[in-house]
């Protein structure tokens, strides 16, 4: 079986994939730093930015108070800090279909 599809980035010193978006205030991602470790089908979910910060998948700034994907709580992974903005998500994204595009095709 081949590697499910996401969106990839490794901008901001470790590698980042979005996989899936199930919900609108939930993001699923594999997260890996060749210094903090690796997440596989790590929970993030919506909230404010409570400091300003680069984005954890292209490296632009956050502002604090901006909405963003975070570490969801719970045991404090090492990459608790890590932020992606809202803006930069695609509203619909599945690991088998790729990012949905707002005309209904998907990136594969």
């Amino acid at each position: 079986m081949s590697e499910p599809v996401g969106i990839q980035s490794c901008a901001a010193g470790h590698r980042t994939v979005l996989l899936e978006r199930p919900k609108a205030d939930l993001l699923m991602v594999n997260w890996s730093g060749a210094r903090r470790g690796h997440y596989r089908e790590h929970v993030r979910r919506l909230g404010i930015a409570s400091t300003a910060g680069p984005c954890a998948f292209s490296a632009t700034a956050i502002r604090k108070g901006d909405s963003v994907f975070k570490p969801n709580t719970g045991p404090r992974p090492f990459n608790t800090g890590d932020m992606t903005p809202q803006s930069e998500v695609p509203e619909h994204i599945s690991i088998y279909r790729g990012p949905v595009m707002p005309n209904g095709t998907s990136i594969t």
